[in-house]
């Protein structure tokens, strides 16, 4: 039995589509362990909508939506309105802050992240704009798709609600993204090769104490448990930041390297991950699969060959390049992990188009559509 009883778990991208069907009138606070992705909500509601828009700071006048992210842990008095005395009429007057683009006239998706850590003077007012979609006593533009973010009770992090708050809103709870969701996303933002084969292949890294058996739990090291005091553990956010030490550990040096993974990973994972970085030095170059794609080696060790394919991603420069490492593919026994190279090169930004102009990785697709990451 899990440990969190009678909840029902939503994947991020259909918490991105209910917000965007329901969030004009109804607010939605989706909650979730740390670390899993709760933040990304506001740039995938964006991507739905067709808009350019993918971060903080981003603006694109000609977009459909403004987009706004408020993080409500720093947020202080007067970050939405604030009253200012006015001597001549000895009356007080409300001035909306800029911070959620009130003068531009299209409609916003705004997202309050970590609303449940609000400091209790500022939870009316944030409420108050959450339910009646007001910046103080100005009506935010028709349409408009507001919604929050935060941590589930479990985590002992500062998150809390009562009822009469909760009873406006309505609770999602967001399910920790798997690996098949996360490689296309690693892909895509550049995660180094020897990261993303070791979540493939430490899937567990993606278990979630909200699914797991308290027993499941306690023997899995890697993932966020919050019967434990930890402060290094394995979540999306973290292999993100992984990414620096591992990307550059031939500058760091191995042992600086993988300092630097324990510090945001914990030691279990960075002991696992050596393991693979250790076995980059038998993976088969590019210009041998290039130079004889049908006779270049076939690793027989399962991460190897996996390295070798995600490796040779970087290298493909043209068709050519594609055709001669598809070849080399082929030659795999393992359909999984053919489809981690098919998916791999279907999306990194580098060989897409690339990709889906190949006539064997279209007809492969098609073909094998039930492995596909």
């Amino acid at each position: 039995m899990s440990l969190v009883k009678n909840v029902r778990l939503v994947r991020i991208a259909d918490c991105a589509r209910m917000i965007r069907t329901v969030g004009h009138r109804s607010t939605i606070i989706v909650r979730g362990e740390p670390g899993i992705g709760k933040s990304a909500i506001l740039r995938a509601i964006a991507v739905m909508n067709g808009d350019k828009w993918r971060k903080p700071g981003d603006y694109f006048p000609d977009d459909k939506y403004c987009y706004v992210y408020l993080d409500c842990a720093d947020m202080q008095y007067g970050d939405i309105k604030a009253v200012i005395p006015v001597h001549e009429t000895q009356s007080l007057h409300e001035y909306v802050n800029d911070i959620l683009c009130m003068k531009d006239p299209r409609p916003k998706v705004i997202m309050f992240d970590e609303v449940l850590k609000l400091p209790k003077a500022l939870k009316p007012i944030v409420t108050r704009t959450m339910r009646e979609r007001t910046a103080g006593n100005k009506p935010i533009t028709p349409g408009s798709l507001i919604f929050g973010t935060s941590n589930n009770a479990e985590d002992n992090v500062g998150d809390s609600t009562q009822a009469h708050e909760g009873s406006r809103v309505s609770f999602v709870y967001m399910a920790k993204p798997g690996v098949g969701e996360w490689i296309p996303w690693a892909v895509e933002n550049g995660i180094d090769p020897t990261l993303i084969a070791w979540a493939r292949i430490e899937s567990s890294i993606f278990d979630s104490y909200m699914t797991l058996s308290r027993k499941a739990l306690d023997a899995n090291a890697y993932i966020y448990n919050p019967w434990k005091p930890q402060v290094t553990f394995v979540t999306l956010r973290t292999l993100e930041i992984a990414n620096d030490f591992v990307a550059n550990e031939k500058t760091l040096g191995r042992d600086v390297a993988l300092a630097g993974v324990a510090g945001c990973l914990g030691e279990p994972a960075a002991a696992s991950l050596e393991t693979f970085m250790d076995m980059n030095k038998d993976i088969v170059e590019f210009d041998t699969i290039k130079r004889d794609p049908k006779g270049a080696p076939i690793p027989g060790n399962d991460i190897v060959a996996l390295l070798t394919l995600l490796r040779t991603v970087r290298h493909i420069k043209t068709q050519e390049d594609l055709a001669a490492v598809v070849e080399y593919m082929q030659r795999y026994k393992s359909v999984e992990l053919q489809s981690c190279f098919c998916a791999t090169v279907l999306k990194d930004p580098q060989t897409d188009r690339m990709a889906s102009r190949n006539e064997y990785l279209k007809q492969w697709r098609v073909s094998n559509i039930e492995y596909m990451i």
